[in-house]
């Protein structure tokens, strides 16, 4: 059920359809043929980036387990129709990766989403070529569930939470890297959409830098909970062929 808003509000909401459209794919392997998947999806997912752009593909390291999570951006709903379409008619695709996958799944499931984060997604800076002794990245999935009314949680969620991460931004002057980057909070368009899931990522997950900082923004993890409670984080990792590293 869509928690309520009053018509001041909601053209925040109703703006949200001029943005890009995202897809996350939420897939559930059994767990004896989790690593066969991934290596299907190394030769299916770069068809399917013919036809769509892929953010990122990641695999759950904390949290629930045997778990592939997939970000998929179209510019509009007939953009993502037009290439789900053609990819039921693509043979390559429909060979390669789709009749093989369904024996090695316990379910997939799907949501479409609008971001209501204000920064690009290009924002994940590239470590570069010379980044093989660099610490491998994780992601944070964070999802909560809003206690207010849609609008006005969402508008305020978007407030404390740029506010909690620009803080992490701020300490580059000072250090010469950002320890946490916000990557993007989605808002789904249809199913769970009292919900938010927020992108994360951890450059080094042994930087004490991010445990300090979020000791001292007590305060406004605080003012957060009056308007959104933290459901599930899970810890993931980036997969190969992973766009965001």
């Amino acid at each position: 059920m869509r928690l309520s808003s009053n018509s001041t509000q909601s053209s925040f909401i109703d703006t949200l359809h001029n943005q890009k459209l995202y897809e996350m794919r939420v897939i559930k392997t059994i767990p004896q043929f989790n690593d066969k998947y991934i290596k299907l999806s190394e030769q299916g997912i770069p068809i399917k980036k013919n036809f769509a752009k892929l953010i990122g593909c990641w695999n759950t390291e904390f949290g629930e387990l045997n778990t592939i999570i997939q970000l998929w951006e179209f510019d509009s709903y007939r953009e993502y129709k037009d290439i789900k379409e053609k990819l039921e008619t693509d043979a390559k695709w429909q060979k390669t990766f789709v009749d093989k996958a369904p024996p090695m799944l316990i379910k997939e499931e799907n949501m479409t989403m609008r971001k209501i984060s204000d920064e690009p997604l290009s924002m994940i800076e590239d470590p570069g070529a010379d980044s093989s002794n660099l610490p491998t990245a994780h992601y944070r999935l964070n999802i909560y569930a809003l206690t207010n009314s849609l609008d006005r949680g969402v508008l305020k969620f978007k407030e404390i939470r740029a506010k909690y991460f620009k803080s992490f931004t701020d300490d580059k002057k000072d250090n010469g890297s950002v320890c946490v980057s916000h990557l993007g909070t989605f808002l789904p368009e249809s199913d769970k959409m009292n919900q938010l899931f927020e992108f994360v990522r951890h450059n080094n997950m042994d930087d004490k830098t991010f445990y300090k900082k979020r000791s001292e923004l007590q305060q406004l993890n605080s003012q957060l909970s009056d308007v959104a409670q933290l459901v599930s984080s899970q810890i993931l990792l980036p997969l190969s062929f992973s766009p965001l590293k």
